[in-house]
């Protein structure tokens, strides 16, 4: 019994396989399968996840590529936010 495709294939070969041919490309994301679950996890499209190299990125389509499902990413960075505290002369204030 064949298993169900529910991700768009790349292929360099010949199309056998209607998930195999470009017309996927005409439709959102969010209008293919938008989720993808390793065991308890479960990753989304459009959400911020973490590799495990800690690099963080979000997923904006799954795709199978060679066989194996892959994710078009985009690439996040985090920018760190300094507060400067600036200390004033000397003033008395009630608190």
């Amino acid at each position: 019994m064949k298993h169900l495709q529910f991700y768009p294939e790349e292929t360099d070969g010949p199309i056998s396989e209607v998930w195999q041919a470009a017309r996927w490309k005409e439709f959102s994301p969010s209008e293919r399968t938008p989720m993808y679950a390793s065991g308890l996890k479960h990753f989304y499209i459009e959400e911020v996840s973490r590799l495990d190299n800690g690099q963080l990125v979000m997923p904006v389509a799954w795709i199978r590529r060679n066989g194996e499902l892959c994710a078009d990413c985009c690439l996040i960075s985090v920018e760190e936010v300094i507060f400067n505290y600036i200390a004033q002369p000397h003033t008395n204030i009630s608190i």
